[in-house]
């Protein structure tokens, strides 16, 4: 189990493995000293943005040029989950916020993350932040059919968002 440190930050003593709750975990060597380091996941939250009829999904520079998805972001320290979405909406795509719902939450075990997803319907024009490279518009039926590729749990976030839709706007027939 790897960490980002090899000594205890409470007494300075070296990290190694002991069993804690049936569970190897890492912690410090010192008999006197309690540390655990416990690599919980870290807080993400995600957004799909809905403009008018449109669902925003943007490119971020890391990303290959054909994949796009919602827009995501990081937990500031005592930040809401919902303080942070509408922060990330005005960083990243320079929108304002007129309505959100929670959608779920999901586990993405492979960065050790717990995505807090919201369909969010804004207001304003697209004015993409540092972080991303570009935004698409899809309109109601192009999203409910858009592949996400690799980005599975987007995929997910936006199937169960499509499933509601007799709570929210369903695409024009």
């Amino acid at each position: 189990m790897p960490t980002p440190f090899s000594f205890c930050p409470q007494c300075g003593d070296t990290l190694g493995e002991r069993l804690i709750e049936q569970k190897l975990q890492r912690a410090c060597r010192s008999p006197s000293c309690d540390y655990v380091w416990w690599n919980n996941p870290t807080p993400v939250v995600a957004g799909l943005i809905q403009v008018g009829e449109h669902v925003v999904l943007a490119r971020n520079k890391a990303w290959p040029e054909e994949r796009y998805s919602m827009i995501t972001g990081f937990l500031d320290t005592e930040e809401h989950p919902e303080e942070a979405l509408i922060r990330e909406t005005k960083e990243e795509l320079g929108l304002a916020l007129i309505e959100h719902r929670f959608l779920g939450h999901y586990s993405f075990k492979a960065s050790n993350q717990i995505l807090i997803a919201y369909w969010a319907r804004a207001e304003g024009t697209v004015i993409p932040g540092e972080e991303i490279a570009s935004t698409r518009l899809y309109t109601l039926q192009q999203f409910a059919s858009y592949d996400f590729g690799p980005f599975y749990i987007a995929a997910a976030i936006a199937k169960q968002w499509i499933a509601s839709w007799p709570v929210h706007p369903r695409p024009p027939k």
